[in-house]
């Protein structure tokens, strides 16, 4: 057996041996409802909607906020089931998440070369282990995107599928071009951000050379109408969610020119990936526009649309999980275009690549992803603490900024029988007894340490100092 075998076979063993080392995390550690939607969701299950049914909790929440039914019944029917059981929750949550991916797979395979299709799955799996914001979407229970990757990855897996089969079975590929429109629809129903997945669809339908003019135009328009519908839609709301999304030119150009190193790494990887697409098929191919590069612009052109879609909010990183599947996508590409240009080198460099590759997976999952399942379980351990000493109406509780979440989450959490209060910097406080929680990413600042000198509970991540006078 040949070295690249066996690099492969170690990847592939590695790769398993990861996720049951999630799996194992879960289940060890005391997993606790998390800090983001989970009161809100178990608060709606347990008071809001008692004795409702679905379908009238469906009308009425679609009147509140943006129409996302698909959300809305995942939290329905997810919360009342673990409604006691959150471990098992994050379990069947884990397997969802891996369930969403499986679509972006298939779509990288047919993209790629036979002999670069096995090494492309597991270049796929490795450095989707690798992405840190990968894992926003196990550690958080409500995030949203979980559905967009699902949902988005079967429509374009169809989309993708249908230009097959269009010359060979004509109308199966209709079928499957109307079957993907329902999961975009549905993705919408989800999460808005999926519209991002609709500029490449409808690039690809119109520009496709192998299908006839009626059905790039029907499908391309299709595409559009439905998005074009779904964003006036969403603009128009001007609930909590959707009236911080500004698409005013003066705040975009703001926000852009004032974003992380690594979301303009993400930028220069999509365009770089764009530029070596087009210029390798048109070396092999002597055409600027194949359908290859159609196809395979996919993870290019998707990026760039998602990042544009989060850029009215700021591109926040704990939004970043699709973003990260649509990098991972870029970067098997240029490594596949990398390794068939340099032929002679090939051998080494894939073993080279799947051993930096199974190296960060594993730093990756045990020092960053296991350990933030772990602080997860210590919320449970902080609220237990607390409702074993309130109410105490002679104590103030407050939660230190950005902690913003954490105030409510931790009051409900705790009995919600005494009100917690979000305490920002340059906020001054009355006087008497109080409590100040804080956690690593909203630590004390250095002001109010003059305040609150005393530790009466302390725990990996959490900290309750008191303020006695």
């Amino acid at each position: 057996m040949d070295a690249v075998k066996i690099a492969r076979r170690l990847s592939a063993f590695w790769i398993g041996f990861l996720l049951l080392a999630i799996v194992f995390a879960i289940v060890h550690y005391p997993m606790s409802w998390g800090l983001m939607d989970d009161a809100t969701n178990l608060f709606s299950v347990r008071h809001r909607w008692v004795g409702q049914s679905l379908w009238y909790v469906l009308q009425r929440e679609s009147r509140v906020l943006w129409f996302r039914p698909v959300y809305t019944f995942f939290v329905y029917v997810a919360y009342h089931i673990f409604l006691h059981s959150p471990k098992a929750f994050y379990m069947a949550n884990f397997s969802l998440v891996i369930l969403s991916l499986i679509p972006w797979g298939m779509i990288l395979v047919r993209q790629s070369p036979p002999e670069c299709r096995i090494r492309s799955v597991l270049a796929f799996g490795l450095l989707l282990l690798s992405a840190t914001p990968l894992y926003n979407l196990v550690v958080y229970l409500s995030l949203q995107e979980k559905f967009l990757l699902l949902f988005g990855g079967w429509s374009l897996w169809l989309v993708d599928k249908g230009f097959d089969d269009l010359g060979a079975r004509p109308r199966r590929a209709w079928v499957q071009q109307t079957a993907a429109m329902a999961f975009f629809i549905l993705g919408l129903w989800s999460k808005p951000t999926t519209i991002a997945l609709a500029p490449w669809a409808i690039i690809a339908l119109l520009f496709m050379p192998t299908f006839s003019i009626t059905h790039r135009c029907f499908f391309a328009a299709l595409w559009i109408a439905v998005a074009g519908t779904m964003s006036c839609s969403f603009l128009q709301r001007r609930d909590s969610y959707s009236a911080k999304y500004s698409t005013d030119p003066a705040h975009l150009l703001r926000i852009l020119f004032h974003q992380s190193l690594w979301a303009y790494a993400l930028i220069l990887l999509a365009l770089s990936t764009l530029i070596v697409l087009v210029f390798a098929e048109k070396k092999s191919q002597r055409v600027w526009l194949s359908a290859s590069i159609l196809r395979k612009a996919l993870w290019p052109v998707t990026l760039l649309a998602y990042l544009g879609a989060l850029l009215p909010w700021g591109i926040q990183t704990y939004l970043w999980a699709p973003a990260m599947v649509f990098a991972t996508g870029c970067l098997i590409l240029l490594g596949n275009a990398f390794l068939l240009w340099a032929r002679s080198a090939e051998r080494r460099s894939e073993i080279a690549a799947f051993l930096v590759a199974t190296l960060a997976a594993g730093f990756v999952v045990f020092r960053i992803a296991i350990p933030r399942l772990a602080r997860q379980s210590e919320i449970g351990t902080m609220a237990g603490w607390l409702s074993n000493r309130l109410p105490n109406l002679s104590v103030k509780v407050y939660v230190m900024a950005p902690c913003e979440e954490a105030t409510g989450a931790l009051q409900y959490y705790s009995g919600n029988t005494q009100s917690f209060y979000y305490l920002t910097q340059e906020q001054s406080l009355p006087a008497g007894q109080a409590w100040l929680i804080t956690r690593d990413e909203c630590p004390i600042a250095p002001d109010r340490a003059l305040e609150f000198q005393r530790i009466i509970y302390q725990l990996p991540h959490w900290t309750v100092y008191e303020r006695t006078s």
